[in-house]
C-alpha cells in the first residue's frame, strides 16, 4: 500500500500538438521489426527508443501494444524542451477505476 501511495496517476497536457511513432499497427512491419521491439528485453526497446528520439523528424511519443495486455495501447512520451506541459495528480477514485478495469484487487 505504501508503494501505491507513493505513485500517482496524472493527466498530461501538451503545449502543442504532438507527433507519434505508431508501432501498434502496420508501422511495425514497415520498420522490419516485430513485437520483440516492445515485448522483448529492455535493452532492445531502449535502443529503438533512442533512435526514434534522435531521428530528424523528432517524434514526441511512441504508441505501442502494452506488454502485459496487448489488447491495450501504451505511450512512451519523450521529454522535449518545446513540449512543456503540466500534470495533475488524480485521487484513489481514479486508481480504483483503473484497478477495476484490470481486475486487480489491493490486499492490505
Amino acid at each position: 500500500m505504501t508503494e501505491i501511495m507513493e505513485r500517482t496517476l496524472s493527466i498530461i497536457s501538451a503545449s502543442r500538438p504532438v507527433t507519434l511513432v505508431d508501432l501498434a499497427g502496420p508501422g511495425l512491419a514497415h520498420l522490419g521489426a516485430d513485437a520483440r521491439l516492445f515485448a522483448g528485453g529492455h535493452h532492445i526497446s531502449r535502443m529503438w527508443s533512442r533512435a526514434f528520439h534522435d531521428h530528424s523528424s523528432t517524434p514526441d511519443e511512441i504508441l505501442y501494444l502494452a506488454r502485459h495486455d496487448p489488447s491495450r495501447r501504451a505511450i512512451a512520451l519523450f521529454q522535449r524542451d518545446d513540449l512543456a506541459g503540466w500534470s495533475t495528480s488524480l485521487g484513489f477514485d481514479v486508481l480504483g477505476q483503473v484497478l477495476s478495469i484490470d481486475q486487480v484487487t489491493l490486499i492490505p
